[in-house]
């Protein structure tokens, strides 16, 4: 929504700067954005008109391996967990006077502990066994033994543990199909803020890509005035078309879209949308800074 023109003719070295006062604040949270009207002053100028700062009011989002490569050298510094401080000067206490005493005392003593030397042990008398002498002609025949065949016994075999089975994972897609079966609902998508898609099933023809884009920051306004009043907190947005209603739904960083079959959803199906959102919202909680580079 917010290109005007074919970017293609945009050359691969083209650059834009920006002041480092608006980007080092930025960098500890992994994420780098720029509002669209400063982005617009910053781009060069045979470009500016490729790109429409009024369109939304959505920042734009700078790819952050390009950020870190081109940031100045002293632009980072390191954590103060890492800084190396040099060693407090030592006060000299009663304590460590005794201390460094002893430790010249032991070190100077010429006396050295030794192990008592073992008492002897008195011998064992010998005793000598007397010989029998055998008759002339007969041999001595060393004993027979006999070991009887012991049957082997083998261990038991003990089965490890089968790990425990996992549950189906809750994912966009799994969302998709329970929103689907409400009743009321048509097809539904499911993105995040900055308005990529994760999953859905809204036809193509019906171009929901751009309503969907700004649903978003629609319901972020609508929620701060709504804490204003005495209504309540925004539960979801509904847009009335002439073919078919729609609603949003928001949850941290996603926005679920639910289409109408041209009714009016009831209070039990808007309950467990609004449901199926917040347990998107906590499958999906980290994926904002998974792709700064989209």
């Amino acid at each position: 929504m917010q290109v005007a023109g074919d970017v293609e003719s945009v050359p691969a070295e083209a650059k834009i700067s920006f002041r480092i006062s608006a980007i080092a604040p930025q960098l500890a949270s992994g994420k780098v954005v720029i509002p669209p009207k400063d982005f617009h002053a910053a781009l060069p100028e045979q470009y500016r008109a490729l790109f429409l700062a009024d369109a939304v009011e959505a920042p734009v989002q700078l790819s952050l391996p390009d950020v870190l490569a081109n940031l100045p050298g002293d632009s980072l510094r390191m954590r103060d967990d890492q800084e190396v401080f040099a060693q407090d000067e030592i006060f000299e206490t009663p304590f460590l006077a005794k201390a460094k005493e002893d430790a010249e005392r032991f070190t100077q003593s010429p006396e050295v502990t030794r192990p008592a030397a073992p008492r002897p042990v008195a011998e064992a008398p010998k005793v000598e066994t007397p010989k029998a002498e055998l008759p002339t002609g007969v041999k001595a025949e060393a004993p027979k033994v006999t070991i009887s065949a012991l049957p082997k016994v083998e261990p038991p075999k003990v089965e490890a543990p089968k790990p425990a089975e996992e549950g189906p994972k809750f994912d966009a897609k799994a969302a998709i199909a329970q929103a689907c079966a409400l009743a009321g609902v048509s097809t539904c998508s499911v993105i995040f803020a900055d308005g990529l898609i994760i999953a859905g099933n809204i036809p193509d023809d019906m171009h929901m890509e751009g309503l969907s884009a700004v649903a978003p920051t629609m319901l972020k306004k609508l929620e701060k005035h709504m804490c204003e009043t005495q209504l309540g907190p925004l539960t979801c947005l509904t847009v009335h078309g002439e073919k078919s209603p729609v609603t949003f739904f928001s949850a941290g960083n996603l926005c679920l879209t639910a289409v109408h079959n041209g009714t009016e959803l009831s209070a039990e199906s808007r309950r467990e949308l609004s449901r199926i959102t917040q347990e998107l919202s906590r499958t999906y909680p980290q994926l904002e800074a998974a792709h700064v580079n989209h």
